[in-house]
């Protein structure tokens, strides 16, 4: 008896790791045509991020000086964190649960972590980094538009 429940306990293992497997990877495709806000909106500005081609705008109005503030970044997703951005892969589908940006006009790579993408419920979550706390946090976005 003691054998089957050890045989049924590694096969639940095993399924259960094959499962969480297949969910942390997601693809480029998801995103692109989508239009997100954060859950918790910051009190100074209200952001919007959409994902288009292979660019992230990310949009901030600022209602105390009535602006808004436009930013684009290059994007594709890896497996891995990168030493260095990789340009081969902007403008092809990506798989993988890392989001890497590069922006020019501040000459810099970053990267996410995908936590949750979810377009039939309109949930994303992105693990970012907090250069003030010093670690990584989690932000929750909700859908606003899908195309």
């Amino acid at each position: 008896m003691r054998k089957i429940y050890n045989y049924i306990l590694i096969a639940c293992f095993a399924l259960s790791a094959t499962t969480c497997n297949a969910q942390s990877q997601f693809s480029s495709d998801q995103l692109i045509g989508t239009t997100w806000v954060p859950v918790i909106q910051p009190p100074v500005c209200i952001d919007t991020i959409s994902y288009v081609r292979a660019k992230e705008k990310r949009k901030s109005y600022m209602p105390q000086i009535n602006k808004s503030v436009v930013h684009y970044k290059d994007f594709y997703l890896s497996d891995t964190i990168p030493s260095t951005f990789d340009y081969s892969q902007v403008n092809k589908t990506s798989i993988g649960n890392y989001m890497i940006f590069y922006s020019t006009s501040l000459e810099e790579m970053t990267f996410h972590k995908i936590k949750t993408l979810d377009i039939a419920k309109g949930t994303l979550i992105l693990e970012r980094y907090n250069s003030l706390r010093g670690c990584f946090e989690p932000v929750e976005y909700r859908l606003v538009k899908s195309e």
